[in-house]
């Protein structure tokens, strides 16, 4: 303001009621404004101060509003943040878009599961039972998908001859023993028609071939006839019992049983036995069933009784060998000479 306009403002002031006073105010109006500028700077510095502090603290409320943050550049939040339980393309504070993933199930869903869609936007999917798979093959042979999503054996799932455990998996056709028939029943696997080993399929020996133990178990081989013993005994006269003992060997190491097939002309033979008077025990059936070996031997002891106390001479009989299978041996000779004292 120069020293004109200040002196037409005074005189304004002094006449009183003047339409020139009034007029005078209006004019000096933004003058006064700037005078008061001048004379009180501490105010107006104080106003730019209250200014710049509310600008900051509107930065500090909202940093990512691009208007207060000009000239800064904006830090987003940690990209775990941003995704969490969210997928696909989501904005961050800083309003960039960050690619959150598929928002299929990840990791993928096992066996029996199937993948359903989140619920909303960015939702991830959830894995949940599929009740398609419901009866479905998986995991182990015997295995199928249960109701719960469990993949596990059920009563009906597991093959012929095999138990579904507590564990959720089959067992071993007939538990890892015997052999396991056509209509899926367990048998002991050492019979001429169901012969088999470590559950496997029975199979029937057909021929001479029979079910025999090879040290892993039964299986259908070949048998080989065992073979009776001849001998010659020789005694005196006027005793009771003359002792004979039948004997015989079989190469695949069988039970063997002794057939009596023709009787001696001038005596009898009888079951040797030792708590019986004289030893004497019943009488040999001529051409009847194969008498049993004494048990852990291969021979069976006989008693030969003349008809006459007084006879002197020789005898003879024959007999054969017979194994646990059936299969015969050749014809043996036993020579029996009674000689007097």
């Amino acid at each position: 303001m120069d020293f004109d306009e200040l002196d037409t403002l005074a005189r304004s002031f002094a006449v009183p009621g003047s339409r020139r006073r009034l007029l005078g105010l209006l004019a000096a109006a933004p003058v006064i404004g700037g005078l008061a500028g001048m004379l009180s700077p501490e105010t107006t510095g104080a106003k730019e101060r209250r200014r710049r502090r509310k600008q900051r603290h509107k930065r500090r409320k909202d940093p990512g509003n691009g208007k207060h943050t000009k000239g800064r550049k904006c830090r987003p939040e940690p990209m775990t943040q941003t995704c969490a339980g969210r997928c696909g393309s989501v904005l961050n504070t800083c309003k960039k878009a960050v690619d959150c993933g598929s928002c299929g199930c990840t990791p993928a869903c096992e066996v029996c599961f199937t993948c359903r869609e989140g619920q909303g936007p960015n939702a991830p999917g959830t894995c949940v039972v599929d009740p398609a798979q419901q009866g479905e093959t998986c995991g182990e042979p015997g295995q199928v998908c249960q109701p719960d999503g469990r993949c596990r054996c059920d009563d009906t799932s597991c093959a012929a001859c095999e138990t579904c455990l507590t564990e959720g998996h089959c067992s071993a056709p007939c538990a890892g023993s015997g052999c396991c028939d056509a209509l899926g029943t367990c048998h002991d696997g050492n019979t001429l028609a169901a012969c088999g080993r470590g559950g496997e399929s029975c199979i029937a020996c057909a021929g001479d071939d029979v079910c025999r133990a090879d040290g892993q178990g039964e299986t259908c081989r070949a048998n080989q006839p065992p073979t009776a013993l001849a001998r010659s005994v020789t005694d005196a006269w006027m005793r009771t019992c003359v002792p004979i003992t039948l004997s015989g060997t079989d190469p695949d190491g069988d039970a063997l049983s002794f057939q009596v097939i023709d009787s001696p002309a001038s005596g009898q033979l009888l079951i040797y036995a030792d708590d019986a008077p004289n030893f004497l025990g019943p009488p040999v059936m001529i051409g009847g069933a194969p008498l049993p070996a004494e048990p852990g031997t291969e021979q069976l002891r006989l008693c030969y009784r003349t008809f006459s106390r007084f006879f002197s001479g020789v005898d003879a009989f024959r007999y054969r060998a017979v194994d646990q299978y059936g299969a015969v041996s050749e014809d043996a000779r036993i020579d029996i000479t009674i000689v007097e004292p």
